[in-house]
């Protein structure tokens, strides 16, 4: 059964029956989520999904979409310290505000994805941040409209939610442009990116 409830038809292509196997996969973890005993702090929205889960899907899908615009291998990824930021994400009690969401997801895009992007390309040009900054911008849009498809599909995007979710969008993207601002002006200065940013 598709999110949405209705059964896929024969005709269907074959990528949206991926996307409705991948939405009934999280599904079912997120079922998982709520079944078990939670904190009596936590909200809990249509009994299924707490407003944390909502805030930790949509930090993993964009970080996530955004790690697959970026043509680096996953040994690049783990170098860089992927392994470290999946665990400080997953810590119970995280804070899951707008802000500190924004927080999580900027740091994974400039932590460990621009670390693997510079493992890639020691001898970094204008014209390769310039091309990386296009894929993780890309990789933010696929990443935001997956997220939201998946929470409107568990019927749990809420108008406070919606604003929930475009407070982080605003924040990432004012975050990643002063990233972006000050790794380009450190390159033309000829400082390595990691020293600003």
């Amino acid at each position: 059964m598709a999110i949405s409830g209705i059964p896929p038809q024969p005709n269907q292509s074959i990528q949206s029956r991926a996307k409705e196997t991948e939405g009934q996969l999280i599904r079912r973890q997120l079922e998982r989520i709520g079944a078990g005993s939670a904190p009596l702090d936590k909200v809990s929205v249509s009994g299924v999904i707490e407003v944390a889960d909502i805030q930790r899907i949509l930090t993993e899908r964009l970080v996530t979409r955004v790690e697959q615009q970026t043509p680096a291998a996953q040994e690049l990824f783990q170098a860089a310290g992927k392994a470290d930021f999946e665990a400080k994400i997953s810590q119970p009690g995280i804070d899951t505000s707008a802000e500190a969401t924004a927080g999580h997801i900027v740091e994974g895009i400039t932590g460990y994805i621009f670390g693997a992007f510079q493992l890639q390309n020691p001898d970094m040009t204008e014209a390769d941040l310039l091309r990386f900054q296009e894929q993780v911008l890309s990789g933010f849009e696929r990443g935001l409209e997956e997220a939201k498809d998946i929470l409107s599909g568990l019927q749990v995007l809420t108008p406070e939610i919606e604003e929930s979710i475009g407070q982080t969008e605003s924040l990432v993207r004012e975050q990643l442009d002063t990233f972006f601002e000050q790794t380009l002006a450190a390159l033309r200065e000829g400082k390595a990116p990691a020293d600003e940013a």
